[in-house]
């Protein structure tokens, strides 16, 4: 699966970016294989693979939903995969929560108002 598979946009009305697919998944199948750069220590754009954080150019605008369309899999070989089936258009999301365990920003999620803070429950930031 190539980049050109993902439209990363920003909405002027919230200055938010995020990642849409170009194309139609089916649940299981890989969305986007990472290209990661290794960092031990976590930030407000990494994504925790193992007991490591990998910053990517499409993980960084992967945003957070506590019901999402993917998950990332494989520690070794990190891959974006469909956990529902996903449309042209469709807005890529993952939960923060189940893979960060922390989270270095903490935040309100905008699909439930959920605090989002990682498995084990803390951070180095807190934002309202």
């Amino acid at each position: 699966i190539t980049i050109k598979e993902v439209d990363w946009q920003s909405t002027d009305s919230h200055k938010i970016k995020g990642c849409f697919s170009k194309a139609s998944f089916k649940k299981g199948q890989i969305v986007s294989k990472f290209n990661p750069r290794y960092t031990k220590k976590r930030t407000r754009t990494s994504i925790q693979v193992g007991n490591l954080h990998i910053e990517d150019d499409i993980g960084q605008y992967l945003n957070h939903n506590c019901s999402p369309n993917t998950c990332v899999v494989n520690e070794n070989d990190p891959k974006l995969v469909a956990i529902n089936d996903i449309s042209i258009g469709d807005e890529l999301t993952f939960d923060y929560n189940s893979s960060e365990d922390e989270i270095h920003y903490v935040f309100k999620c905008n699909c439930h108002g959920k605090e989002i803070v990682g498995k084990l429950g803390s951070s180095l930031d807190s934002i309202d």
